[in-house]
């Protein structure tokens, strides 16, 4: 008999047993079928959907694009122009703690646009700067200089995701995570430099803290991507082509030679360790959400550890409530491809 291709044998498997039929059988039989199909979810370097919102840039390049990293609290907010239903914005910043960059004072502040709190696209913004909210900001000076009062005025330096709304959990794991990535670039200047195993060490503790984890987990899954791309380029395995690769720069920096600007991916991926592979292994067991990060983690450790990913994945049939959102996210991951390798 000619062999089925893992989607086609996943499309006729759902085909008999629809989710809810799925879940009507005994705890004991959905999960051990789901684990058997495991093994006919997508190939590896099947490209995953992408949908029209831009990703977050991963932290360390919003961080290195910044003139000012701060932690914050909200001040009031002023209207100092309008256009239509846009207006102009200046919010105090009251600096907590300053991460990268220097200024005069202990307030700066922030300008943004937004639209009238009558208009409905922008009925939130008020409440996104409410006085009192502490906020992670990544800043970059004002093209009008100077602000209110003559404090030092600053914009948002990534549309998207500049401010941060964190509550405090979150931000002391952000802020360990800055600190950490200040002395790197501390390091790197005084080296001339920027450690390839350093960063690779920065970006496995970042998934490793489930709090920060959606802040790396791209920049993982690409170093882990490209290193296999080599590999294969190659003709061999990924771990002859990281030690290929860490021979080379090892022979360079021998002969006296630094490496310039950002590391390559590949390189990043020839960094990561057996003890930092186990770590987030160990990360992924001790998961107990179903974010989109965590479905990443849960990828990106396949590649390495198919019995992590199936203990963990075990572990959440058999507990999974038919009547929660997480059974049928379960069911996606186990067949429609959201667990490539």
């Amino acid at each position: 008999m000619a062999a089925i291709g893992a989607p086609a044998i996943v499309a006729a498997w759902a085909a008999t047993w629809p989710l809810r039929a799925w879940q009507e059988r005994p705890r004991r039989e959905r999960w051990r079928c789901a684990a058997f199909w495991i093994q006919a979810v997508e190939p590896p370097g099947r490209a995953r959907p992408t949908g029209a919102v831009r990703p977050p840039d991963p932290l360390r390049k919003v961080y290195d694009a910044s003139d000012l990293v701060i932690a914050a609290v909200v001040g009031p907010s002023v209207v100092v122009g309008r256009d239509g239903p846009q207006i102009d914005v200046v919010t105090d910043l009251r600096i907590e703690s300053s991460i990268k960059g220097t200024v005069s004072g202990r307030e700066v502040a922030y300008r943004h646009d937004e639209y009238d709190v009558d208009d409905a696209a922008g009925s939130s913004w008020r409440a996104d700067f409410a006085p009192g909210r502490r906020v992670l900001a990544f800043l970059q000076r004002s093209k009008a200089d100077v602000a209110l009062a003559g404090r030092p005025a600053f914009e948002s330096v990534d549309f998207h995701f500049g401010i941060r709304k964190l509550a405090d959990p979150e931000c002391a794991a952000y802020l360990a995570r800055l600190d950490a990535l200040a002395r790197i670039d501390r390091e790197a200047r005084r080296r001339g430099e920027l450690s390839s195993a350093d960063l690779a060490e920065w970006i496995v503790a970042t998934v490793e803290n489930p709090l920060t984890r959606g802040e790396a987990t791209a920049e993982l899954r690409r170093a882990q991507e490209a290193l296999a791309a080599a590999a294969a380029k190659a003709g061999t395995s990924a771990e002859v082509a990281a030690e290929d690769l860490k021979a080379v720069v090892d022979r360079f920096h021998a002969e006296g030679g630094a490496l310039r600007g950002e590391p390559p991916a590949a390189l990043l991926g020839a960094y990561l360790t057996a003890a930092q592979r186990a770590r987030l292994a160990a990360a992924l067991g001790s998961t107990k959400t179903l974010r989109k990060e965590d479905l990443d983690l849960f990828s990106i450790v396949r590649a390495w550890d198919e019995k992590a990913v199936t203990d963990w994945l075990v572990r959440w049939l058999r507990a999974a409530d038919p009547r929660s959102g997480d059974s049928e996210e379960l069911w996606w991951l186990v067949c429609c491809g959201r667990a490539e390798r």
